[in-house]
């Protein structure tokens, strides 16, 4: 593997920095994005049997594709990640882009095992976007819809958060949010939407089972109000005894616990 200069690789470089080991492997091995080149932190300790594999495994994943690898100094990847934790691993590569859609799919006529979407209202910090796609990989959505406009972009950042499963996982975006809402409330969605307010119903009298869209509002702003009008349901998670010294969870932890809940094997009806 040549090694690379910090003038070259900014002057060679062709797309977006995708750092950290679970974005890079992921975005190798997904087929997602058009892949320039893998930079190797060069003087990064290969005496530890886990950097080793991972290196190795980018390294492997990499040549399987006809991606060319070069190796780095430490500095010259802080540089190009702004100091994020990139693991010694930064990918040149293409943007991922949000996919169109104008309606989500008809939702299934069987009502015991309906899927949930993850709808994101204008969420703009890029750590909590990342970690709700997170989350919804890892618990099974079937999707996560988003707004056009006035969300946080794919990045790498979100990527990192996300723990590569932005590279696994679609994102959809629609321009009308309330609208398509509406839309799909009308097909035949159950469409909840997370809200603090004392007028929402705790999330445990919500049986899972049914077709759901869950809609998540920003960190502190919550739900737009039109965005709230288009549910059918506002919903909110029970706090203990300390609820009362606390804000609100983070937008990120409250999609978590709501997603788990509507996705659970096995979930009981309420009450039971």
């Amino acid at each position: 593997m040549p090694p690379s200069s910090g003038a070259l690789l900014k002057e060679g470089w062709q797309g977006e920095v995708l750092y950290g080991v679970s974005p890079v492997l992921a975005a190798l091995t997904a087929g997602r994005r058009e892949i320039h080149a893998l930079h190797i932190q060069q003087d990064i300790d290969g005496s530890a049997r886990k950097d080793s594999v991972v290196l190795n495994r980018a390294r492997e994943a990499a040549q399987a594709i006809g991606c060319p690898v070069f190796l780095a100094s430490k500095h010259d990847l802080n540089l190009l990640a702004d100091n994020r934790p990139h693991q010694g691993l930064i990918l040149d590569c293409s943007p991922l882009e949000f996919i169109d859609i104008a309606d989500l799919p008809p939702p299934p006529s069987a009502q015991d095992a309906g899927p949930v979407w993850l709808c994101l209202d204008e969420v703009t910090d890029p750590q909590n976007f990342g970690a709700a796609l997170r989350s919804a990989f890892f618990l099974g959505a079937a999707g996560v819809l988003t707004c056009a406009r006035n969300s946080s972009p794919l990045s790498g950042v979100v990527s990192k958060a996300s723990a590569g499963a932005m590279e696994l996982f679609p994102v959809h975006s629609c321009r009308n949010l309330p609208a398509t809402l509406a839309a799909a409330r009308g097909a035949g969605w159950r469409v909840l939407g997370a809200d603090g307010g004392a007028e929402a119903q705790a999330c445990t009298g919500v049986a899972p089972g049914a077709p759901t869209l869950l809609v998540m509002g920003s960190e502190g702003a919550g739900l737009r109000t039109n965005v709230r009008r288009a549910c059918e349901v506002l919903v909110r998670i029970p706090g203990g005894a300390g609820a009362a010294q606390v804000e609100s969870l983070n937008v990120s932890v409250a999609t978590g616990i709501l997603l788990h809940h509507l996705l659970q094997p096995g979930a009981a009806e309420p009450g039971q």
